[in-house]
């Protein structure tokens, strides 16, 4: 069954609706081997059925049986059998588990579920946004997908997934390395394509009225960042528990390419239990951050080398032997990179000195001697929408917080470059557990998304003042 392509565009169509409804409960069936037997069985003499079922039933006990001590052997008590760097699939296991469902079938659009929580925000361009976030539906929570079509002043659901792994997505400690199933964000290139990821990874291409399944590398995706006509994904090994002990992955597709297999062009193997990896890409330059299962010792960030490695960007001299973090990428200038070095802290800040690069981290100098401070809540991210105007923000996961820290500056801004930070001058309280992610899309605007408070903040004045977007209201 062909899906239709025109995408939640046609909201309002009531004969759209009826045969949406009507495709999304055919149920595709693969054209295996079986099914072809089944054909042919079917059209035989009754006299040797029962006989020739009888012959099967045996032969596929037996089958059985022969394989359960073969994968008990190959991959004893479960373990998956995920091998290292082996591409994970919709098996024919998960996709018989979701293909009745609705992640593989085109949905219609429906009003927002009042128990709406905003996960992961994403700009696609042309006023068209994107909003990932969980809803109750019967006795679970499940992922839900949110289109506006007027920069966020409406909002309809557009597709609930299936078939999911939402135990590790809900609550403030939300670890960064989610489940094999789980799906916790959203990326869109264009209005009509977009990616959803957390562990697995889902393409459309129909403005998220379908999904499909993407093989990756690794177990589990840690992160997808779409700049251009370029996205790369992050993904890794040996995960489980919110924790990646195997080789990270840096891979490569474009927004054209749809469910196509992505094309592997650096791995490392960072040697520490990771808990997750920031990505930022911009422009054809691509920085791994990764974040080490043991607090306090930082990882240096990585770039994709041309002999397939992974390589670290060292120390600049105004870090001392801090290593970076938080690196960010400006949104709208080429080659523009910032990085944050630990200097100092206390039972519940943090102190930074605030570097900068315009050579993609070749060469760096500092912008902002020990100029922020932010509160010990958890990972602390930067964003760039230009030369000047920065967002650092602090929050999830909090297994690390530090007990009594306040949420005060948890969100601040520089006009300046750097050379200072200070909370915009009007804004929502801050939640108390701080943000989960910020990022710029560009020109003047900035989002940061709590996760643990309904909707997510917005700024269109470069981080200078702030409101918050509830879809449910």
């Amino acid at each position: 069954m062909t899906p239709d392509r025109r995408g939640p565009a046609y909201d309002d169509d009531p004969v759209a609706h009826f045969f949406a409804e009507h495709r999304a409960a055919v149920r595709e069936e693969p054209a295996t081997d079986l099914t072809w037997q089944r054909v042919v069985h079917s059209r035989r003499p009754r006299r040797s059925h029962h006989r020739l079922r009888s012959f099967l039933a045996a032969s596929a006990a037996a089958a059985v049986a022969v394989f359960g001590v073969w994968s008990w052997q190959q991959h004893p008590f479960g373990t998956g059998g995920v091998r290292p760097g082996q591409q994970i699939s919709g098996s024919a296991d998960y996709a018989a588990s979701v293909a009745s469902g609705p992640s593989n079938s085109t949905q219609v659009p429906g009003p927002v579920p009042s128990s709406f929580a905003s996960w992961s925000v994403s700009n696609a361009g042309n006023g068209t946004l994107y909003d990932l976030g969980s809803a109750v539906c019967g006795q679970q929570v499940c992922p839900t997908l949110l289109r506006s079509a007027d920069n966020g002043s409406t909002w309809r659901s557009v597709h609930t997934f299936a078939g999911t792994d939402t135990s590790q997505a809900v609550g403030s400690a939300r670890p960064l390395i989610q489940p094999n199933r789980a799906v916790t964000e959203v990326r869109f290139a264009t209005p009509q394509i977009g990616y959803a990821f957390g562990g697995a990874l889902w393409v459309t291409s129909d403005g998220g009225a379908s999904f499909q399944q993407v093989d990756h590398p690794g177990q589990a995706v840690l992160g997808l960042e779409v700049s251009r006509n370029q996205v790369m994904v992050l993904s890794a090994d040996d995960c489980s528990a919110g924790v990646c002990r195997g080789p990270i992955y840096l891979s490569r597709t474009t927004p054209q390419a749809g469910s196509a297999a992505l094309t592997t062009i650096a791995s490392a193997d960072v040697g520490t239990p990771l808990r997750g990896a920031l990505l930022a890409v911009q422009d054809g330059v691509t920085v791994v951050s990764p974040i080490p299962q043991k607090a306090g010792t930082p990882i240096p960030p990585l770039v994709p080398a041309p002999d397939g490695n992974l390589d670290t960007i060292p120390s600049p001299q105004g870090c001392g032997t801090a290593p970076l973090e938080s690196i960010a990428l400006a949104s709208n200038v080429s080659r523009l990179m910032w990085g944050l070095c630990a200097v100092s802290s206390t039972a519940t800040t943090t102190t930074y000195s605030v570097l900068r690069s315009t050579d993609a981290g070749n060469r760096w100098s500092v912008a902002g001697n020990r100029t922020l401070t932010m509160p010990r809540l958890g990972r602390v991210t930067l964003a760039a929408a230009d030369q000047a105007h920065l967002v650092a923000t602090a929050g999830g996961p909090r297994s690390g917080s530090a007990t009594g820290a306040s949420s005060a500056g948890a969100l601040v801004v520089s006009a300046n470059g750097g050379r200072s930070f200070a909370p915009p001058t009007s804004a929502a309280p801050v939640p108390s557990s701080g943000f989960d992610w910020s990022a710029s899309p560009g020109s003047s605007e900035f989002y940061a998304v709590p996760r643990t408070t309904a909707g997510y903040w917005w700024s269109t004045d470069r981080g200078r003042t702030w409101k918050v977007v509830d879809p449910t209201s």
